[in-house]
């Protein structure tokens, strides 16, 4: 593995694998769910989950359009302590890749239009969480654990149904702006 740091301080780490044509890209930030506290928790995940339904040059139609005709795959989120970006193509179209995914990373748009439905799906996860024994078991200990000291981690990253209801696109935006592009 080559390890690069670069002048900005972002550590770059590469690792050439024969084997196969492809090119994964993973990009981590420190944050997710430590990151939050009762009134924004959540709000990384719903800025995460936006991120591929607009860029200031693309609509979500064209990037998927895009991502389909390379065949890439690209998945952002948040997790306990990190946000990620990762995408995967084959070798001889990554440099397309790369200009889509940096795209994505740097000059996302949260469109309107597209918050509304992005929340409702969110507000749906939040809603099934309870059909399945096994996240609602680790919510109860998040909370029971976790909440007596005030940490972050008694939240999930779907967040609160009450905070992802009122989050609107200029507090998306400037989170993403002061957790990210900071």
């Amino acid at each position: 593995v080559e390890r690069t740091v670069l002048d900005n301080g972002t550590v770059l780490l590469v690792k050439r694998m024969t084997a196969t044509p492809l090119v994964s890209i993973n990009l981590y930030a420190l944050g997710g769910v430590s990151a939050e506290d009762a009134k924004t928790n959540g709000l990384g995940n719903l800025a995460m989950d936006l991120l591929t339904r607009g860029t200031k040059t693309k609509n979500a139609q064209q990037l998927a359009e895009l991502f389909d005709s390379l065949g890439a795959q690209i998945d952002t989120g948040c997790g306990n302590n990190s946000w990620y970006w990762r995408a995967t193509c084959l070798k001889d179209d990554f440099p397309k890749l790369m200009d889509a995914y940096a795209d994505v990373v740097n000059n996302p748009s949260f469109p309107e239009a597209e918050l509304a439905p992005m929340k409702n799906r969110v507000l749906a996860e939040i809603a099934g969480q309870d059909a399945d024994w096994f996240a609602q078991a680790m919510r109860y200990f998040r909370k029971t654990y976790f909440e007596p000291s005030h940490s972050p981690y008694q939240f999930t990253a779907l967040g609160a149904a009450d905070n992802v209801k009122r989050f609107d696109r200029a507090l998306v935006q400037q989170w993403y702006e002061q957790q990210i592009h900071n």
